[in-house]
């Protein structure tokens, strides 16, 4: 569901589509760097790692948490 969000956001930029303010309890992954960096896991049919990646910056950039209250957000970072 993530991704999808992700995929819609960068097909609204490519058509020029200006969308609103983000929603006031989505917030920046913080501490994201290349010593830190935010990975992409993979998980099989069977529930089972298959993989994981680094993400690049850019794409962190763009990635929120929902954050209702001071540290009781998700995901936990």
């Amino acid at each position: 569901m993530l991704n999808e969000l992700l995929d819609l956001s960068t097909a609204l930029d490519k058509a020029g589509i200006m969308r609103y303010e983000w929603h006031k309890d989505l917030k920046p992954l913080p501490n994201a760097s290349d010593k830190r960096p935010c990975c992409r896991i993979f998980i099989g049919i069977d529930g089972s790692v298959t993989s994981i990646e680094p993400m690049k910056q850019e794409t962190v950039a763009q990635l929120r948490k929902w954050e209702r209250n001071n540290g009781d957000s998700f995901p936990r970072v």
